[in-house]
């Protein structure tokens, strides 16, 4: 997530003095700065660029479907071949390498070159130049846990239990429940995670437990769809018995140690899409931007942490 961009040697007259630190740099949207120094600082901050930015694309769905021109019955890339336009009667029309074909999609532009297909829906990515203006854009601040619960969860006195967030794909959930009596029916639905675009996956019961028998389990899975998880629901319907002591959903790949959640704080980019007094969390702070924006920031790294690395690249 961070790289070493600079090392300089000398005496540090206090705490607050930064002028020697050891630097480091990232890049991306969200970042997670799993290496930050345990003395709280400003992580200097810029809104650099901006993502390619996925739009639907109106098409005529239904005479699409009706005469056979064109099915989006799997998840890819369609690489157009051609292009024409009949001000008549179909209006753009998009030809692709396989022979499959879509008309009426008029908001897409003439020199699109791919058609995204996710979920069965078509969408193009529109020029990145079209979002010029990162002025006023903004950045929230998290520790490691993105996840807006501060107690325990219990079932079954909190099933259908929801809370609400704002958490961009890919990202990791770990769930550790102390369970009084495992799961009856292990193979249903214990959490459901809800998306911005309105579909929901669910996370199962499966090998939970299916002795019955008490204890600690601990899971993990990996959501990496691409979406943003606006709200999560604990619905149990394969009837565990229990207290969930310990949730986490973490930016990235990969799960690590539990944090508690805390609450976020909001900054916003002046005129030169500069973020100001972006103040450091340890160990683990996670910032967050708006869709279609890509962050750069310079942070202090923990010296102990970075050395550590150095040693275990080199065999120490």
């Amino acid at each position: 997530m961070s790289k070493i961009i600079g090392v300089t040697v000398g005496t540090t007259q206090k705490p607050s003095d930064f002028a020697n630190s050891l630097k480091g740099s990232a890049s991306g949207n969200p970042i997670v700065f799993s290496d930050v120094s345990p003395i709280q600082h400003e992580i200097k901050v810029k809104l650099k660029g901006v993502e390619p930015i996925f739009k639907s694309v109106y098409y005529d769905a239904e005479n699409a479907y009706e005469i056979g021109k064109y099915e989006f019955d799997g998840d890819g890339e369609y690489i157009v071949s051609e292009y024409e336009y009949y001000p008549d009667g179909d209006g753009k029309c998009f030809t692709f390498t396989d022979g499959s074909w879509m008309i009426e999609a008029d908001n897409v532009p003439a020199d699109t070159e791919k058609i995204y297909v996710k979920d069965g829906e078509p969408y193009y990515i529109s020029n990145a130049d079209e979002v010029v203006d990162v002025s006023g854009r903004a950045v929230q601040k998290y520790g490691k846990n993105l996840l807006p619960i501060t107690r325990e969860i219990s079932f079954p006195a909190d099933a259908n239990f929801s809370v609400n967030c704002n958490i961009k794909a890919p990202f990791m959930t770990t769930v550790l429940i102390d369970v009084t009596k495992g799961a009856t029916t292990p193979a249903a639905a214990f959490i459901q995670y809800t998306y911005s675009d309105g579909t929901v996956t669910y996370y199962t019961g499966a090998g939970w437990n299916l002795n019955k028998e008490s204890g600690i389990l601990k899971r993990t899975a990996l959501i990496d769809n691409g979406k943003t998880l606006v709200k999560v629901t604990y619905l149990n319907w394969c009837n565990l018995e229990g207290t969930i002591k310990e949730m986490q959903i973490e930016a990235g790949k990969t799960a690590t140690e539990f944090e508690t959640y805390v609450e976020p704080k909001t900054y916003t980019a002046d005129e030169n899409g500069i973020v100001k007094g972006v103040t450091s969390l340890y160990p683990t702070t996670t910032l967050t931007a708006e869709d279609g924006v890509t962050m750069e920031a310079e942070y202090n790294r923990d010296i102990n942490k970075a050395f550590a690395e150095l040693l275990s690249k080199i065999g120490g």
